[in-house]
């Protein structure tokens, strides 16, 4: 399971290795690498979100509450 970033850089080490020594297909390992990337964009969402959140609180119309 993948809990945070070291474990997630873990699994892209781990797929170049095995491509390298003939383990894994590109097919494989291209799959891989596009939910990566997918779960890096909802990251980058994730953080973007949270710095307009924090830019404009306070200032905007509508109540905004916090995710706990």
């Amino acid at each position: 399971m993948i809990k945070n970033m070291d474990d997630l850089r873990g699994i892209i080490i781990d797929q170049i290795e095995k491509l390298q020594s003939k383990e894994s297909t590109p097919a494989v390992a291209n799959a891989i690498f596009n939910g990566v990337g997918k779960v890096l964009s909802t990251v980058k969402l994730e953080i973007e979100y949270s710095r307009y959140i924090r830019k404009f609180e306070g200032s905007l119309p509508l109540q905004i509450s916090k995710q706990k």
